[in-house]
Order: C-alpha cells, then sequence, then structure tokens
C-alpha cells in the first residue's frame, strides 16, 4: 500500500492471547496514520504484524489518546465515537484514496 513502514529502533516481540508467541515473530516496522474520532484527528504510529483475519487493532495508544466510551457488559464500543477514520500521512499516493480504514455506526452514511 505504501504507506511509508519505518523500521523500529529495536524490534519487539509479541503474545497472543493465549500466551503463545506470535507465528510472524517479532515486530519489525512501523507505519505512522492520522486516525479520527469523534472528528478529532490525531497522529499515532501502528506497529506491523501479522494479526490473522483482523486489519487492524486499536490498542492502548488510541484509547490512550481519545478515550473512549464502550458498553462493557456488551463489549462494543458507544455509537457516539463513531466513525473512526485512518488515514495515510504519505502524501505520495497518487490517485489512491488516504482512506485506509473506517469504522461506522449504525446512524453514519459512510462506507466501510
Amino acid at each position: 500500500m505504501k504507506l511509508g513502514k519505518r523500521p523500529l529502533q529495536r524490534p519487539r516481540k509479541i503474545w497472543n492471547i493465549d500466551n503463545t508467541a506470535n507465528q510472524a515473530g517479532e515486530i519489525m516496522h512501523y507505519v505512522t496514520l492520522d486516525i479520527q474520532t469523534r472528528g478529532v484527528k490525531k497522529t499515532i504510529q501502528f506497529l506491523i504484524t501479522n494479526i490473522g483475519n483482523e486489519d487492524v487493532i486499536l490498542g492502548y495508544p488510541w484509547m490512550a489518546a481519545f478515550e473512549p466510551q464502550f458498553t462493557w457488559k456488551n463489549g462494543v464500543i458507544n455509537e457516539k465515537e463513531l466513525p473512526i477514520i485512518l488515514r495515510s500521512v504519505n502524501p505520495f499516493l497518487p490517485g489512491k484514496d488516504p482512506i485506509i480504514a473506517r469504522v461506522k455506526g449504525s446512524h453514519d452514511n459512510c462506507n466501510t
């Protein structure tokens, strides 16, 4: 996707939720993306690894930056937090939409 991945200064070991080592091995690269939640935009570094069927995991850095509200009983994010949009900060993508991913709520008119 030419998102401008960059090498980490030190590789990071990653474990799966069941405490086994990730098959992809150590994380070697990151990418910097703009992320928008509730209309607020921030730039966050995302680590790159194989996470199976998922496209992206929004973890602690996103939670610390945006302090989103969840309904923990149901395991869902509050609708007022949506949409969540990831955009490339790499301006050299001619002819490409800079949106990488978008999570929408039931009342939003944006595409997934």
